[in-house]
């Protein structure tokens, strides 16, 4: 039941998707649809899945630093793999529900220790919170409330700016106050029955790395973002599309950070009409829906179809 239950999420997220997009095409056809859409080459792919592989990468580098420092046993290759599966867990589940039980099933399922393997959950997504809080930061300053996004943009950005400053104060106090897991380990509902009940302590190498060794994670962990958001940037460029790259960068965090907060796997649908929110003021209806299009077939599709493979080959969960 579990797994048709798996299967038919990561259908629906799809599915959703797709429809928008095409109820996007369809209904904002014109001429420079077609424009657009005989602009996007095979050079431009080859560039667009290049930063996708190359964000992959560094990702997986910083999985690997982490798990060097925590003495986990995890080469590049799985690093990569963990990633992966770790995005089809949060595209596939309503809220982004399923990021964390799959990346602690992977860990498990490869013989790592819970208490471990805990640990660089927490500190990659603690990481993950600093860039994104940074991002909030960066476009306050910049923008002093003058973002011009529309109020759909406008309530994404406050919405996200509480979340995310509400999970990073969590996981801080997880760490530095509370030091346990053991309500997370239960709610965690693919982990072996043995783990259930046992009471994870946060580990002292995990305030080491916070404390004394943050840089390099850090470094990495801002990399992979603005790599991850850069096949947009360079789409915009090539659309001749009338998008600063650093505002671009900010309204895609933004957007991104509202996955989180979609009661629909992957924000499929939900994420495809905030950008039409957001940018319907600056672009034609028709650049914008082949912008949409293609970003999200980059940044969603292939990683959850990808994501999807390694899981149901290696985890057996499907």
């Amino acid at each position: 039941m579990k797994k048709r239950f798996a299967k038919g999420l990561l259908v629906l997220a799809i599915a959703i998707g797709v429809l928008i997009n095409i109820a996007l095409l369809i209904r904002d056809f014109h001429p420079t649809t077609v424009e657009s859409l005989k602009a996007i080459d095979k050079n431009l792919i080859i560039t667009l899945l290049f930063l996708l592989i190359l964000s992959w990468l560094i990702e997986g580098l910083r999985l690997k630093w982490l798990s060097n420092k925590l003495k986990i046993n995890l080469n590049l290759k799985d690093a990569i793999k963990l990633h992966l599966v770790t995005m089809f867990g949060a595209f596939s589940t309503p809220l982004g529900s399923g990021e964390i039980p799959m990346f602690m099933y992977w860990g498990l399922k490869k013989g790592e220790d819970l208490e471990s393997f805990s640990a660089l959950a927490i500190l990659r997504l603690l990481f993950t919170k600093m860039i994104f809080l940074s991002f909030i930061v960066a476009n306050y300053i910049i923008y002093r409330g003058n973002r011009g996004w529309g109020a759909v943009g406008e309530g994404a950005f406050y919405a996200v700016t509480v979340m995310v400053l509400g999970t990073f104060l969590f996981y801080t106090a997880l760490v530095f106050k509370l030091n346990s897991l053991k309500k997370l380990t239960k709610f965690i509902k693919f982990l072996p029955n043995k783990f259930k009940d046992k009471e994870v302590v946060v580990t002292p190498q995990v305030k080491e790395i916070l404390l004394h060794k943050p840089f390099i994670p850090f470094l990495l962990t801002l990399c992979y973002w603005i790599v991850f958001f850069s096949p947009a940037i360079i789409l915009a460029q090539r659309l001749n599309l009338p998008l600063n790259p650093i505002g671009l960068l900010f309204q895609q965090a933004t957007v991104y950070m509202t996955i989180p907060l979609s009661p629909v796997p992957g924000g499929a649908g939900v994420v495809e009409l905030l950008y039409y929110g957001i940018f319907s003021n600056l672009l034609s209806g028709g650049q914008l829906a082949v912008f949409i299009l293609i970003i999200r077939f980059i940044n969603f599709y292939i990683p959850l179809m990808v994501g999807a493979f390694i899981a149901i080959r290696e985890t057996k969960l499907f």
